[in-house]
């Protein structure tokens, strides 16, 4: 039984990997737009920072939050963003998967539906997010309490936690296509609300506002909790722990949807 289940993961470790050095290889196929499309990357990094430069010349915190903390948070959401671009590209092509009946190419492929839904494409592109997002996560680190193995590893842990959660809450909007084939108002809003996991929620005086983006749309496992884990000596297990019932709740609801989503779907061949 364990051999079975060590072939399998080593079955979907090798697809993985093929899908992203296949994806590598579209993007490097043309140089000059790889190249812009890292710097249009870069960019849209550079001007978060600037505008967190900008706001604290004119304050010493943000709801309690200092300049270098708010790069943890700030690199934090840079990394789980570069995870779901680069890996989880494809979730975005899910209506138009449906729309174009391409989608039955996915389903009939004799893996599972859900990571080759996942899988299928991402943008390698995305990884200047890593690298910048690193850079200020150490930069945070150096200005507040050091380095600190405990702190760092429950930081890894954490950032592990908010993609998982970050992931599982794209899957269940980006599955309403089955019932919703165009839904790019939706996309659009649930976009620029996942992008406001760049700010600690702390910012939201209202509680009932805060305690909806903890656990009703659960922004603040996505990057406030790994980074306050990061900067501050006194370590709150209790938001560790709940941060992995977080992730291991949403995930399977993900999946229990995403099952339930495709049972309404009408293939291009029905």
């Amino acid at each position: 039984m364990k051999d079975m289940g060590f072939r399998k993961f080593k079955k979907y470790l090798q697809i993985f990997l093929q899908l992203q050095r296949i994806n590598l290889m579209k993007r490097m196929s043309y140089p000059v737009s790889f190249i812009m499309s890292c710097s249009t990357v870069l960019l849209t990094m550079v001007l978060s920072l600037l505008f967190i430069n900008v706001s604290f010349s004119f304050m010493d915190n943000l709801a309690g939050w200092t300049y270098y903390q708010m790069l943890a948070v700030v690199g934090s959401y840079m990394i789980i963003e570069c995870i779901m671009w680069a890996f989880f590209g494809q979730l975005n092509a899910i209506n138009f998967h449906i729309m174009e009946g391409t989608m039955d190419g996915i389903l009939l492929k004799p893996i599972d539906d859900q990571f080759l839904a996942s899988f299928w494409r991402g943008d390698p592109e995305d990884f200047m997010r890593l690298i910048t997002g690193s850079a200020l996560v150490v930069v945070s680190i150096e200005n507040t309490i050091g380095l600190d193995f405990l702190n760092l590893s429950l930081f890894l842990f954490l950032i592990f936690n908010g993609t998982v959660i970050l992931y599982s809450f794209n899957l269940i909007v980006r599955s309403v296509s089955f019932w919703v084939i165009d839904g790019s108002g939706l996309w659009l809003l649930m976009e620029r609300v996942t992008s406001n996991s760049q700010f600690p929620v702390d910012i939201y005086y209202n509680k009932i506002v805060r305690g909806a983006l903890t656990y009703i749309i659960p922004l603040a496992f996505v990057a406030t909790v790994p980074a306050k884990i990061l900067t501050n000596r006194d370590i709150d297990f209790q938001l560790v722990e709940l941060s992995f019932v977080m992730a291991i709740f949403f995930f399977f609801v993900s999946r229990y949807f995403w099952k339930f989503s495709l049972k309404h779907y009408s293939s291009a061949s029905s």
